[in-house]
């Protein structure tokens, strides 16, 4: 999870919100989206500190804009009644 840093800075700093550096960010994504790669979204930072997906819904927003068409989604499921947890929602 590219931005995992914002489950546990939260804690520490709850209005904490990351500087992301959009043009290296963007780089990567245009890359990514040359090799045909996608990204995942996963939904267990809904139920953790951050209380949004991982990556943050912005930075899907980013990819999007820099070609990444494909996505898929995780829940980071650690037990069965945890798989998809999450998926509605989006």
């Amino acid at each position: 999870h590219g931005d995992i840093i914002r489950r546990y800075m939260v804690e520490v700093y709850p209005d904490f919100e990351p500087l992301y550096p959009e043009d290296v960010i963007s780089s990567v994504f245009q890359k990514m989206a040359s090799k045909g790669q996608g990204l995942e979204i996963n939904t267990s930072g809904l139920f953790q500190a951050p209380k949004s997906t991982y990556p943050i819904m912005s930075m899907v927003e980013l990819a999007k804009r820099n070609g990444v068409t494909r996505f898929s989604y995780g829940s980071d499921a650690h037990k069965p009644s945890d798989v998809g947890r999450g998926f509605e929602l989006l």
